[in-house]
Protein backbone atom coordinates (compact mmCIF):
# COMPACT_ATOMS: atom_id res chain seq x y z
CA UNK A 1 0.00 0.00 0.00
CA UNK A 2 2.94 2.28 0.74
CA UNK A 3 3.75 3.32 -2.71
CA UNK A 4 0.15 2.85 -3.72
CA UNK A 5 -1.96 6.58 -4.20
CA UNK A 6 -5.63 7.28 -4.59
CA UNK A 7 -6.75 8.47 -8.19
CA UNK A 8 -6.31 12.05 -9.05
CA UNK A 9 -9.67 13.58 -10.82
CA UNK A 10 -8.96 16.77 -12.02
CA UNK A 11 -11.26 19.66 -12.11
CA UNK A 12 -9.84 22.65 -13.75
CA UNK A 13 -6.84 23.32 -15.80
CA UNK A 14 -5.99 26.23 -13.82
CA UNK A 15 -6.30 27.86 -10.38
CA UNK A 16 -4.85 27.39 -6.72
CA UNK A 17 -5.90 27.20 -3.05
CA UNK A 18 -9.16 24.98 -2.96
CA UNK A 19 -11.60 25.39 -0.19
CA UNK A 20 -14.88 22.96 0.38
CA UNK A 21 -17.96 24.17 1.20
CA UNK A 22 -19.61 22.75 4.01
CA UNK A 23 -21.35 20.26 2.85
CA UNK A 24 -18.58 19.48 0.72
CA UNK A 25 -20.44 19.88 -3.12
CA UNK A 26 -18.40 23.01 -3.79
CA UNK A 27 -15.38 23.79 -3.89
CA UNK A 28 -14.15 27.48 -4.36
CA UNK A 29 -10.65 28.36 -5.30
CA UNK A 30 -8.53 31.42 -7.20
CA UNK A 31 -7.87 32.01 -11.19
CA UNK A 32 -6.24 34.56 -12.24
CA UNK A 33 -7.26 36.86 -9.05
CA UNK A 34 -10.85 35.98 -8.78
CA UNK A 35 -12.78 33.62 -6.91
CA UNK A 36 -14.57 31.16 -8.80
CA UNK A 37 -16.59 27.69 -7.60
CA UNK A 38 -17.08 24.11 -9.25
CA UNK A 39 -19.02 21.12 -7.77
CA UNK A 40 -16.60 19.02 -6.00
CA UNK A 41 -18.37 16.38 -8.17
CA UNK A 42 -16.84 18.02 -11.21
CA UNK A 43 -18.96 20.68 -13.84
CA UNK A 44 -18.36 24.00 -14.97
CA UNK A 45 -16.60 26.50 -12.87
CA UNK A 46 -18.48 29.40 -11.80
CA UNK A 47 -17.36 33.35 -10.94
CA UNK A 48 -17.94 34.16 -8.28
CA UNK A 49 -16.62 37.19 -7.27
CA UNK A 50 -14.13 39.81 -8.87
CA UNK A 51 -11.85 41.93 -7.25
CA UNK A 52 -11.70 45.94 -7.63
CA UNK A 53 -9.28 46.93 -10.56
CA UNK A 54 -5.83 46.31 -9.62
CA UNK A 55 -6.19 44.36 -6.69
CA UNK A 56 -6.23 40.34 -6.17
CA UNK A 57 -8.56 38.19 -4.15
CA UNK A 58 -6.50 34.89 -2.93
CA UNK A 59 -6.01 32.51 -0.48
CA UNK A 60 -10.07 31.59 0.17
CA UNK A 61 -11.12 30.05 3.50
CA UNK A 62 -14.88 28.56 2.96
CA UNK A 63 -14.81 25.53 5.49
CA UNK A 64 -17.17 25.59 8.39
CA UNK A 65 -18.63 29.02 7.24
CA UNK A 66 -21.61 29.75 5.23
CA UNK A 67 -19.87 32.70 3.88
CA UNK A 68 -16.29 32.49 2.28
CA UNK A 69 -12.89 34.52 4.18
CA UNK A 70 -10.00 35.38 1.61
CA UNK A 71 -7.43 38.17 1.24
CA UNK A 72 -7.72 41.07 -1.18
CA UNK A 73 -5.49 43.63 -1.75
CA UNK A 74 -1.81 43.95 -4.06
CA UNK A 75 1.27 43.33 -3.17
CA UNK A 76 1.78 43.71 0.43
CA UNK A 77 -1.29 45.65 1.56
CA UNK A 78 -3.56 43.53 1.75
CA UNK A 79 -6.59 42.44 4.46
CA UNK A 80 -9.26 40.15 5.32
CA UNK A 81 -12.73 40.23 3.63
CA UNK A 82 -15.99 37.87 3.58
CA UNK A 83 -18.13 37.03 0.42
CA UNK A 84 -21.40 35.29 0.43
CA UNK A 85 -21.86 32.25 -0.80
CA UNK A 86 -23.77 33.33 -3.59
CA UNK A 87 -21.05 35.95 -4.42
CA UNK A 88 -23.09 38.55 -2.74
CA UNK A 89 -22.85 41.13 -0.10
CA UNK A 90 -18.13 41.76 0.04
CA UNK A 91 -17.56 43.55 3.50
CA UNK A 92 -14.07 43.53 5.04
CA UNK A 93 -14.02 41.33 8.18
CA UNK A 94 -14.20 43.35 11.71
CA UNK A 95 -11.57 44.20 13.97
CA UNK A 96 -8.37 43.73 12.03
CA UNK A 97 -7.08 46.59 14.13
CA UNK A 98 -3.44 47.17 12.44
CA UNK A 99 -3.36 44.70 10.48
CA UNK A 100 -2.71 46.01 7.12
CA UNK A 101 -0.54 42.35 5.28
CA UNK A 102 -2.86 39.49 6.06
CA UNK A 103 -3.39 36.24 3.96
CA UNK A 104 -4.84 32.61 4.64
CA UNK A 105 -7.93 33.24 6.82
CA UNK A 106 -8.51 30.06 8.74
CA UNK A 107 -11.82 30.16 10.34
CA UNK A 108 -12.51 28.99 13.74
CA UNK A 109 -15.50 26.15 13.96
CA UNK A 110 -17.80 28.28 16.25
CA UNK A 111 -17.23 31.09 13.31
CA UNK A 112 -16.61 33.78 16.20
CA UNK A 113 -13.19 34.49 14.82
CA UNK A 114 -10.45 33.40 12.43
CA UNK A 115 -6.58 32.81 12.61
CA UNK A 116 -4.51 34.75 9.85
CA UNK A 117 -0.83 35.35 8.28
CA UNK A 118 0.39 38.98 8.88
CA UNK A 119 3.42 39.76 7.25
CA UNK A 120 3.94 43.23 7.48
CA UNK A 121 7.65 42.44 8.03
CA UNK A 122 8.30 39.99 5.50
CA UNK A 123 11.13 38.32 6.92
CA UNK A 124 9.09 37.25 10.57
CA UNK A 125 5.69 36.80 9.83
CA UNK A 126 3.27 36.42 12.60
CA UNK A 127 0.19 34.80 13.28
CA UNK A 128 -2.96 36.66 14.79
CA UNK A 129 -6.32 35.22 16.06
CA UNK A 130 -9.01 38.22 14.46
CA UNK A 131 -12.56 38.43 16.33
CA UNK A 132 -15.70 38.23 14.16
CA UNK A 133 -17.40 40.56 16.95
CA UNK A 134 -16.91 43.14 19.14
CA UNK A 135 -14.35 44.72 19.60
CA UNK A 136 -11.51 43.04 20.81
CA UNK A 137 -8.16 43.43 19.14
CA UNK A 138 -6.31 40.53 17.23
CA UNK A 139 -4.29 38.42 19.80
CA UNK A 140 -0.72 37.87 19.02
CA UNK A 141 -0.27 33.80 18.79
CA UNK A 142 3.47 33.06 17.32
CA UNK A 143 6.17 34.27 19.06
CA UNK A 144 7.07 37.90 18.54
CA UNK A 145 10.75 37.87 17.46
CA UNK A 146 12.57 35.88 15.49
CA UNK A 147 10.44 33.50 14.32
CA UNK A 148 8.67 33.64 10.70
CA UNK A 149 5.03 31.49 10.63
CA UNK A 150 3.22 30.53 7.83
CA UNK A 151 -0.14 29.47 6.37
CA UNK A 152 -2.29 28.58 9.54
CA UNK A 153 -5.06 25.95 10.17
CA UNK A 154 -7.02 25.99 13.61
CA UNK A 155 -7.86 22.41 15.00
CA UNK A 156 -11.85 21.52 15.37
CA UNK A 157 -11.53 22.10 18.75
CA UNK A 158 -10.65 25.81 18.75
CA UNK A 159 -7.36 25.04 20.54
CA UNK A 160 -4.33 24.51 18.51
CA UNK A 161 -3.52 25.97 15.70
CA UNK A 162 -1.44 23.93 12.82
CA UNK A 163 1.15 25.93 10.53
CA UNK A 164 3.85 26.17 8.56
CA UNK A 165 7.26 28.22 10.30
CA UNK A 166 10.24 28.06 10.81
CA UNK A 167 12.93 29.54 13.32
CA UNK A 168 14.40 32.54 11.51
CA UNK A 169 13.66 34.72 8.55
CA UNK A 170 11.45 33.54 5.77
CA UNK A 171 12.68 30.56 3.54
CA UNK A 172 9.80 28.69 2.50
CA UNK A 173 12.14 26.09 1.60
CA UNK A 174 13.01 25.11 4.72
CA UNK A 175 10.13 25.15 6.55
CA UNK A 176 8.64 22.73 8.73
CA UNK A 177 4.79 21.76 10.48
CA UNK A 178 4.27 23.64 13.88
CA UNK A 179 1.65 23.52 16.74
CA UNK A 180 0.77 25.83 19.32
CA UNK A 181 -1.66 25.70 21.56
CA UNK A 182 -2.86 29.61 22.41
CA UNK A 183 -2.63 31.14 24.76
CA UNK A 184 0.80 30.47 24.83
CA UNK A 185 3.07 31.70 21.53
CA UNK A 186 6.01 28.74 22.53
CA UNK A 187 5.04 26.64 19.25
CA UNK A 188 6.13 22.94 19.02
CA UNK A 189 7.43 21.06 15.51
CA UNK A 190 4.99 18.37 14.24
CA UNK A 191 8.54 16.87 13.41
CA UNK A 192 11.72 17.82 12.59
CA UNK A 193 11.29 17.20 8.04
CA UNK A 194 10.73 20.15 5.67
CA UNK A 195 6.77 20.86 5.53
CA UNK A 196 4.26 23.31 4.08
CA UNK A 197 0.46 24.43 3.96
CA UNK A 198 -1.26 22.24 6.83
CA UNK A 199 -4.74 21.44 7.14
CA UNK A 200 -6.44 20.02 10.30
CA UNK A 201 -8.54 17.17 9.96
CA UNK A 202 -12.55 17.90 10.58
CA UNK A 203 -12.32 14.93 13.23
CA UNK A 204 -8.90 16.34 14.91
CA UNK A 205 -7.27 13.19 14.14
CA UNK A 206 -4.92 14.44 11.28
CA UNK A 207 -3.25 16.85 9.90
CA UNK A 208 -2.42 17.13 5.84
CA UNK A 209 0.18 19.12 4.38
CA UNK A 210 2.80 19.30 1.85
CA UNK A 211 6.58 18.47 1.67
CA UNK A 212 9.23 17.33 -0.82
CA UNK A 213 10.53 15.39 2.10
CA UNK A 214 10.19 12.48 -0.05
CA UNK A 215 11.54 13.76 -3.18
CA UNK A 216 14.21 16.44 -2.71
CA UNK A 217 14.98 19.93 -1.47
CA UNK A 218 13.85 20.70 -5.54
CA UNK A 219 11.66 18.23 -6.34
CA UNK A 220 7.85 17.77 -6.50
CA UNK A 221 5.73 18.82 -4.05
CA UNK A 222 3.13 15.56 -2.18
CA UNK A 223 0.31 15.80 0.06
CA UNK A 224 1.09 14.33 3.07
CA UNK A 225 -1.00 12.95 6.42
CA UNK A 226 0.23 12.87 9.57
CA UNK A 227 -1.16 12.28 13.06
CA UNK A 228 -2.48 14.96 14.89
CA UNK A 229 -0.94 15.22 18.49
CA UNK A 230 -2.19 14.64 21.73
CA UNK A 231 -1.80 12.71 24.82
CA UNK A 232 -1.40 9.19 23.94
CA UNK A 233 -0.85 9.00 20.41
CA UNK A 234 0.95 6.01 18.96
CA UNK A 235 3.67 7.85 17.09
CA UNK A 236 3.38 6.78 13.44
CA UNK A 237 5.15 7.77 9.92
CA UNK A 238 3.39 10.53 7.94
CA UNK A 239 1.91 8.78 5.15
CA UNK A 240 2.16 10.68 1.21
CA UNK A 241 -1.53 9.89 -0.29
CA UNK A 242 -0.27 11.97 -3.98
CA UNK A 243 2.39 10.87 -6.28
CA UNK A 244 5.72 11.49 -6.65
CA UNK A 245 5.45 12.61 -10.25
CA UNK A 246 3.03 15.35 -9.56
CA UNK A 247 3.39 19.04 -7.83
CA UNK A 248 0.48 18.95 -4.92
CA UNK A 249 0.10 21.61 -3.26
CA UNK A 250 -2.75 24.12 -0.21
CA UNK A 251 -4.51 20.80 0.24
CA UNK A 252 -7.81 20.95 2.01
CA UNK A 253 -9.97 18.45 3.30
CA UNK A 254 -13.60 18.01 2.81
CA UNK A 255 -15.99 18.67 5.76
CA UNK A 256 -17.36 14.96 5.84
CA UNK A 257 -13.84 14.35 5.47
CA UNK A 258 -14.03 11.86 2.12
CA UNK A 259 -12.41 14.31 -0.08
CA UNK A 260 -9.08 15.91 -0.23
CA UNK A 261 -8.59 18.87 -2.61
CA UNK A 262 -5.36 20.53 -3.88
CA UNK A 263 -3.97 22.57 -6.42
CA UNK A 264 -1.29 21.86 -9.21
CA UNK A 265 -0.88 25.49 -10.23
CA UNK A 266 1.45 26.17 -13.13
CA UNK A 267 2.46 22.99 -13.19
CA UNK A 268 -0.14 22.01 -15.66
CA UNK A 269 -3.42 21.18 -14.07
CA UNK A 270 -5.32 23.72 -11.22
CA UNK A 271 -7.35 21.66 -8.42
CA UNK A 272 -7.02 18.08 -8.49
CA UNK A 273 -9.12 15.82 -5.94
CA UNK A 274 -8.89 12.62 -4.07
CA UNK A 275 -10.68 9.92 -2.62
CA UNK A 276 -9.14 9.51 1.13
CA UNK A 277 -8.19 6.03 1.98
CA UNK A 278 -9.82 3.90 4.56
CA UNK A 279 -7.42 4.33 7.82
CA UNK A 280 -7.98 8.93 7.58
CA UNK A 281 -11.36 8.83 6.74
CA UNK A 282 -13.89 10.31 9.66
CA UNK A 283 -13.98 8.41 13.18
CA UNK A 284 -16.80 9.05 16.03
CA UNK A 285 -13.07 9.66 18.28
CA UNK A 286 -13.64 13.22 19.60
CA UNK A 287 -11.77 15.51 18.04
CA UNK A 288 -8.88 16.56 19.88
Amino acid sequence: MANSFPEITWLTDSGAWPSFSTDGSQIVYVDGGSLFTIPASGGTPQLLYTPPQGQQATRPDWSWSPSIAFALGSGNEQTIWLVDSDGSNPRLFPNQQGLTASIYPSWYQDLQSIVVMESMDQKFARLYQVFATGSNPPVLLTPSSGFCAGRPSVNPAGTAVAFAGKVGPFDQLNNQIWIVRPPSTDPVQLNLDQGRSPNWSPDGNWILFESNRGTGEHGNYQMWIALAPFPNAVATAPRPVTPPDIFASHGEWSRQQNLIAFDNAGHGHGIGIIALPSPFQMTTDPAR
